[in-house]
């Protein structure tokens, strides 16, 4: 990936509070030196499983997908980083790439090698104070995607999966009603832990209800009460399927 030349500058990104947000204006001006942005097409692998873990990232634009290859050489999806959202911490522990990071958009992140992470945290002692606090972040979104792949229903992983979508959407002062989807329904249960028809014939459901209006990629949240519902009491909703079932 080639560098690019870019007028945006850590002392003016939008996600400055992502990962620099104690920094001092001089602070900001030396990491900036450090960081290489790169803008990454869809479909490209920014890193491996396996592949030696030189460097983090932080997600400037697009959306991202994390996966782990099976024992039966299949992918298992684990993640759906986004802007303003870190990459390779993971790979910390080991030395070593957890999981595969691939673009599932154009997008844009920036870089910072961890030989320039160490030499800034020994000049500037509150980065990492502010890396201990993204990896704690890191960490309690994989307990959420453990949830989903609990002994939840499938609609009630998939409301849970949309209403945690569409906070994190919200945070970023885009819509909370109005979501596109970048990730297939397959690489989407693949997350979930459920058959791509599963998927299907889960947001057909919710359409028909009018709880959502689903077009293609586009997904509308029209009854986000309801949502909540199926997220939280799954067995109000599932209820009205077993009437049907036993006539």
């Amino acid at each position: 990936m080639p560098l690019v030349p870019h007028p945006i500058t850590c002392a003016v990104c939008r996600w400055r509070e992502q990962c620099s947000r104690t920094l001092s204006a001089a602070d900001l001006t030396l990491f900036d030196m450090l960081v290489r942005r790169r803008r990454v097409k869809k479909n490209f692998v920014l890193f491996r499983h396996g592949q030696v873990c030189h460097s983090v990232y932080a997600i400037r634009g697009g959306f991202f997908k994390s996966s782990m290859p099976t024992p039966d050489a299949h992918e298992q999806v684990i993640a759906f980083p986004m802007a303003g959202e870190m990459l390779a911490f993971d790979g910390l522990a080991t030395g070593f790439h957890a999981c595969t990071s691939t673009a599932l958009e154009d997008s844009e992140v920036c870089e910072i090698s961890l030989d320039s992470l160490d030499w800034m945290g020994t000049k500037v002692p509150t980065l990492q104070h502010d890396m201990h606090k993204i990896m704690g972040q890191e960490i309690a979104r994989g307990h959420v995607s453990l949830r989903w792949m609990g002994a939840m229903t499938a609609p009630q992983r998939l409301a849970n999966f949309l209403l945690e979508l569409s906070s994190r959407f919200s945070s970023r002062g885009f819509s909370a009603m109005e979501l596109v989807l970048p990730m297939t329904r397959e690489e989407l249960g693949s997350l979930l832990g459920l058959k791509l028809e599963t998927v299907s014939r889960t947001f057909s459901r919710l359409a028909a209800e009018r709880i959502l209006s689903v077009s293609q990629r586009k997904i509308t949240i029209l009854d986000g009460a309801a949502l909540e519902t199926i997220a939280q009491r799954p067995a109000d909703w599932e209820a009205p399927i077993r009437r049907v079932a036993i006539r």
